[in-house]
């Protein structure tokens, strides 16, 4: 909860830095169109003096002929100081395009930081919509187990817990007839302890090929492919591991585990009340 107040506290933020970001840029485009008609203006009283000057220059060079030495050198003075100004309101307008051009990349960056704001504000959407989800799950399940207190009170002491740990391999006997099967069994074990599942999976597999009776073989194999989430398989290797006894616990403890997953509580509280059962026994039997 305070994780997602700090959320919605920082898309406040970037909602008014946003809105801030979103006048600068109504100012910036305000500020471009008054420049481009200002430079609009100015190039068409520009093109119009230079015709203005055409037209002049006409005119001029048709009277040239019949005008004294000192009116052709006024005309001619005449001449240059408008190319002067024409040459300097040229400058006027390559340093307006240069605004006009630095105004764009200021704009191009502005609009970036609103696709990484709009981006942020995207990423917390979702994140609502996560909660809602999470919250909606919560509700449905409270409302599932409403008529099932005591299925609810297992399950709960159920997940303090996680599922048992792999059975090592035992030492080897002289009567161990498949030195084979030995070394893929502790392959598999190898593997496994190195969090390679696939691999161990596939060397206790192979293992069973020469012992397909070995209990703690099928129970470490149950084990695995619970962690890979292949809970049909997991459920039939663990039905394969019961011998009879009260180590039969923790198969019935893992196999409650996997009916959780599954969703089938009433699996799920079966296997564990066996464990309970067999756990009071091993527990009396020690005093």
């Amino acid at each position: 909860k305070d994780k997602l107040d700090t959320l919605q506290k920082e898309k406040t933020e970037l909602s008014q830095a946003l809105t801030e970001k979103n006048r600068t840029i109504n100012a910036l485009k305000s500020q471009i169109d008054s420049l481009k008609n200002e430079l609009k203006s100015q190039t068409q009283n520009l093109n119009k003096k230079i015709s203005l000057l055409e037209n002049e220059k006409k005119a001029l060079e048709t009277a040239l002929s019949k005008q004294p030495k000192d009116k052709l050198d006024t005309l001619q003075k005449e001449k240059t100081e408008l190319s002067q100004a024409l040459t300097e309101k040229n400058r006027t307008i390559n340093a307006l395009k240069s605004q006009i051009d630095s105004l764009k990349n200021e704009l191009k960056s502005q609009n970036q930081a609103l696709k990484e704001r709009n981006s942020l504000s995207q990423k917390l959407q979702e994140i609502f919509r996560e909660k809602s989800q999470v919250e909606s799950q919560i509700n449905n399940l409270k409302l599932a187990l409403s008529n099932h207190q005591r299925e609810k009170a297992i399950l709960e002491s159920m997940l303090t817990y996680s599922a048992r740990s792999l059975k090592p391999p035992a030492l080897v006997s002289e009567e161990e007839k498949s030195l084979d099967k030995v070394v893929y069994i502790n392959l598999g074990f190898s593997y496994a302890m190195k969090r390679m599942i696939n691999k161990a999976i596939i060397y206790y597999q192979k293992a069973l090929e020469y012992d397909p009776k070995d209990k703690d073989v099928h129970y470490n194999l149950g084990c695995l492919l619970a962690k890979k989430k292949r809970y049909p398989e997991a459920i039939e290797e663990y039905n394969k591991a019961f011998k009879g006894s009260i180590e039969d616990k923790e198969v019935y403890y893992n196999l409650s585990l996997v009916y959780i997953a599954l969703k089938n509580l009433k699996k799920a509280t079966e296997n564990y009340n066996k464990f309970i059962e067999l756990s009071e026994q091993e527990s009396k039997k020690k005093n």
